[in-house]
């Protein structure tokens, strides 16, 4: 991984793990007509001032609730390419998290070009039970509970149908997945879910999940 990209992940783990509605209430509901789009823009300042032209939040609220994801859209200097992050409070389904974030492209389009999408940082896969059980289910098949390398797992990752959900979302923007990447890739077993999520219910878990910050890395589509 290049030195920038290192960079623009380490950002984007510090970035998604700031709360910055801690007073209001936390909802796994999806968006519906009733809740309201809120837009912030954030203040950049020492390395993001100097690596992005434009970096927003995109979330839901309905009185004091908000809901428990939001995106985050952020704009290169260099290059102008587009990187968007998923910060997630509370589990909650990946598969929900895709639909509104297709739901908001449209929005999004008229302030990043998104023909320039790069990357997708989705977190720990602990968040999203959904992901969490088809990663797990798909990691014990091919390799028991033995740690593999980057490699094997990405080409895993690349067979699975949460490529084929992520590819049908970005393939209107000429776009499609790489490859995954795997911050401080591990395993982590059932006994020790708590440490990462407080008071959570693990019992339709798997025995053991994928640990780590995972990214997704996009490509242009070749005719």
């Amino acid at each position: 991984m290049k030195t920038y990209q290192s960079l623009l992940l380490i950002f984007l783990i510090v970035l998604t793990s700031c709360n910055k509605n801690k007073e209001t209430k936390q909802t796994n509901e999806p968006p519906k007509k009733e809740w309201k789009l809120n837009i912030e823009d954030e203040k950049l300042v020492g390395f993001s001032e100097d690596a992005f032209t434009k970096v927003k939040w995109f979330y839901w609220v309905k009185d004091q609730d908000t809901t428990n994801y939001k995106f985050t859209f952020s704009e290169l200097k260099n290059d102008s390419l587009v990187s968007v992050s998923i910060k997630v409070d509370k589990q909650i389904d990946f598969k929900t998290c895709l639909d509104s974030l297709n739901a908001l492209f449209p929005i999004i389009e008229k302030d990043f070009d998104l023909n320039k999408l790069y990357s997708l940082y989705i977190g720990q896969t602990i968040y999203y039970p959904d992901f969490a059980k088809e990663t797990s289910s798909q990691f014990e098949k091919n390799f028991g509970k033995k740690i593999t390398s980057h490699e094997k797992f990405n080409e895993m990752m690349m067979q699975t149908p949460i490529t084929e959900n992520i590819n049908s979302i970005i393939g209107k923007y000429n776009k499609k997945i790489n490859s995954y990447s795997v911050e401080k890739f591990g395993l982590l077993e059932k006994s020790s879910f708590g440490y990462l999520i407080k008071d959570a219910d693990f019992s339709d878990y798997p025995d053991f999940i994928i640990e780590g910050h995972v990214s997704v890395l996009f490509e242009d589509i070749k005719p």
